[in-house]
């Protein structure tokens, strides 16, 4: 299943606690200062900085970033069962799936997807614009 077309938007815009994961990079308050945190990894990508200087960096790294709602979300399965798969995010490094169980909510790379019943092709990177 490949996501939507750049450009199209998402139906209807309910605000739901697994669409604030939809942001790859946060901001971070940390012992020397202000950093950006990156979601996926849980690691800090900058130096401490200031507020202001951290959310600017925040603003830049994520607009690096494409993300994709999957309307209606899929079950899918990775390496055992996931959840449901409920956003797409094109960054730097590939495609990676914002996956939602009973466990919590987690970043799974695409090519580790398949939907829970048959395969489920990875989202084609020439679709970047």
């Amino acid at each position: 299943m490949l996501p939507p077309p750049l450009g199209a938007r998402p139906q209807g815009h309910r605000r739901t606690p697994v669409l604030k994961w939809r942001i790859r990079y946060g901001i971070a308050l940390e012992q020397d200062g202000w950093v950006v945190h990156d979601a996926i990894s849980g690691q800090a990508v900058t130096p401490p900085a200031t507020s202001e200087e951290a959310q600017g960096a925040v603003a830049e790294w994520n607009a690096g970033c494409v993300t994709r709602q999957v309307e209606p979300p899929i079950k899918v399965d990775g390496w055992g069962p996931a959840g449901v798969l409920r956003v797409w995010l094109l960054a730097e490094d590939g495609w990676w799936g914002l996956v939602a169980s009973k466990t919590g909510v987690r970043w799974i790379r695409a090519e580790d997807l398949r939907p829970s019943e048959g395969l489920m092709s990875s989202p084609n990177v020439q679709d970047r614009e």
